[in-house]
């Protein structure tokens, strides 16, 4: 079921996401990957956390190696000496793109919809995009660590940015 996705300015974009509780789940895990995967991909996305489509839970769904994959409950449990400075934009922040520094690779312990536990070594856009949704389950602002100079930048180009979409008429969120 296609959700709408929440305003940047929504609360509940800066709560931290609560454990989605396997053993008793509140949802079907399955049910639950399943709409997270079909909006991310919906919203031409390569990562979605369960609280851009207004659901408290750590849990986020991404592309990796062209497939969808699910993760419960992770955890970043090792991050490279590495920084990589890229471009980011995010679903939740329109138009909004940004030059963030982050580790270029990331080792992450999570559980799949099936209370297997995994934990897995993801380098460059997979590392980007696990940091990124890890950023929203935690309740911070995907660029909260960007200089001035590139949030300012981005800022200013975000007009121009909205406009073209709008004219390629791209889904936009609406004001709330």
């Amino acid at each position: 079921m296609i959700q709408q996705l929440v305003n940047e300015n929504d609360e509940i974009l800066g709560s931290r996401g609560e454990i989605f509780n396997l053993k008793l789940p509140p949802v079907s895990p399955k049910d639950f990957e399943e709409e997270l995967v079909e909006n991310m991909l919906h919203y031409n996305g390569v990562g979605l956390s369960a609280n851009q489509i207004g659901k408290p839970y750590k849990v986020f769904t991404m592309l990796h190696e062209g497939e969808p994959l699910t993760m419960f409950n992770p955890r970043i449990i090792q991050v490279s000496d590495n920084q990589v400075l890229e471009t980011e934009g995010c679903l939740s922040y329109p138009g909004l793109f940004i030059k963030v520094k982050r580790p270029s690779t990331v080792v992450v312990s999570y559980y799949d919809k099936d209370r297997n536990n995994f934990q897995g070594y993801f380098s460059e856009l997979s590392a980007r995009i696990i940091q990124h949704e890890m950023d929203h389950m935690l309740g911070n602002v995907f660029y909260e660590t960007a200089s001035k100079l590139h949030i300012s930048q981005g800022k200013k180009k975000r007009k121009i940015n909205l406009r073209k979409m709008k004219k390629d008429n791209h889904v936009l969120i609406r004001k709330q």
